[in-house]
């Protein structure tokens, strides 16, 4: 059998291989390149011995309509797909960085500890993907560190959704284990039907390892053991490792972990509130604050509602806030999420757009107010919970959920009016 790297350099459909990337039980992941959109991909090729298996071929089906559905900055995007006989692939988004498992490793090997506020961003960026899956009927059902992916720019993005099956869906019991032993929840070790609070199980599980580096049933070689103690042994509290780790944070690794489903979170949205509360007490490491710029308008034309037309000298930015009360524009970069908020003086967070210099507290300005995503596909505000509110066309948005935005939204944050300036969205607007 040749070997993955043998057919590096070869053309798919315009896609140019470039560099092999790993496997999994299905496929083959390779990076690959597009000269026309000049753009990298991650391409997954299903594994030839599997074309006549109809399971697997529908499983790789499955997965290309479940993405198709997902967009959501916490999920990996599909960009092309061809389900054939002779060849099938999926093209999916290339993210740079490493897999959470790779990460863990690394911490590991030092013996070092992950820092707290960065476990607990994690958890709950992997979360919010959850939950918009879930809201869209769809349970992941093998949530685990080498299906997560952190990309350079701090995004936290989750993979693989060949195993993903439609909530309410006939289900029909496998015959043999389906998910991965070490993260798996006890109904699916019991073969029964996934619902949203399995995938908050396995949440539950890697929560646990981040904060401890350990895996808490794996029996060491023995699978069959490990998916055992899922069904018999309560997870022991992760203090019981980490002795500094506020019991409020241990609590909510128990109550995602409990064997009886009826006694997790309700839903993801619930465990997702719950973690921003402790969020909120939690310190965070400090984060470069960003700087705001003069608009170059009148400020008859920088008050408007209208979206004015960025320039700042030098390279416009494609994607921006505009300050309607100021005048003042925020140029923002690709591919990063930035946190909105203030400081405080007896607990400071420093965010990384930083309202403190705008009277934040008295317009109404959380000390973490909400998470600003930027993609070249879309343009996404999350409200953690805010005392006062993230508003759009007089309506409170829900919290913890991504909301999508386009050029020209006017958002209250608070009382403060800001604007988002999405060029993207807008090729035919000039910005020379």
């Amino acid at each position: 059998m040749s070997s993955p790297e043998s057919i590096i350099g070869a053309t798919i459909d315009q896609y140019q291989l470039v560099e092999y990337l790993g496997e999994g039980a299905i496929a083959k992941v390779y990076k690959a390149y597009h000269p026309g959109r000049k753009q990298y991909a991650s391409m997954k090729i299903l594994h030839p011995q599997l074309l006549k298996d109809e399971d697997f071929v529908n499983r790789f089906v499955d997965e290309a309509r479940n993405l198709r559905v997902l967009k959501h900055p916490n999920v990996v995007q599909l960009l092309d797909a061809s389900i054939t006989p002779r060849f099938p692939y999926l093209v999916m988004e290339y993210v740079q960085g490493k897999t959470l498992r790779q990460f863990i490793n690394e911490y590991t090997l030092s013996q070092t500890r992950i820092p707290l506020n960065l476990t607990l961003r994690i958890i709950y960026s992997v979360g919010l993907a959850l939950s918009f899956a879930h809201q869209n009927r769809l349970v992941h059902r093998d949530v685990k560190p080498s299906n997560i992916l952190l990309e350079d720019t701090g995004r936290v993005v989750l993979t693989d959704f060949g195993m993903a099956k439609l909530i309410g869906q006939p289900y029909v019991t496998p015959p043999g284990l389906e998910g991965t032993p070490a993260y798996i929840s006890p109904e699916q070790a019991l073969g029964q039907a996934p619902e949203p609070a399995s995938d908050l199980y396995s949440l539950g599980i890697i929560f646990f390892e981040l904060l401890t580096s350990l895996q808490p049933h794996t029996s060491k070689d023995d699978p069959v053991a490990t998916t055992i103690n899922h069904l018999t042994h309560d997870i022991p509290s992760p203090i019981e490792y980490f002795p500094e780790l506020p019991e409020e944070v241990a609590a909510i690794v128990l109550k995602a972990t409990r064997r009886n489903i009826k006694e997790r979170y309700a839903t993801m949205v619930e465990f997702l509130e719950e973690l921003t509360r402790v969020r909120l007490k939690n310190k965070t490491a400090k984060l470069p604050t960003a700087s705001l710029k003069e608009l170059q308008e009148s400020s008859d034309r920088a008050a408007s509602w209208s979206p004015p037309d960025v320039r700042l000298g030098g390279e416009p930015s494609q994607v921006s806030l505009h300050f309607i009360e100021t005048g003042q524009v925020l140029n923002l970069k690709l591919n990063k999420e930035y946190l909105i908020g203030r400081q405080h003086k007896s607990q400071p967070i420093l965010p990384d757009i930083d309202l403190t210099p705008f009277n934040a507290y008295e317009w109404g300005i959380s000390r973490m107010h909400a998470s600003l995503a930027v993609r070249p596909d879309m343009v996404s505000i999350t409200d953690i919970g805010s005392a006062n509110g993230t508003w759009h066309n007089g309506k409170r948005i829900p919290a913890n959920q991504p909301y999508p935005l386009n050029h020209g939204d006017v958002l209250h944050l608070g009382k403060l009016k800001v604007q988002i300036l999405n060029y993207l969205d807008n090729p035919k607007i000039s910005n020379s």
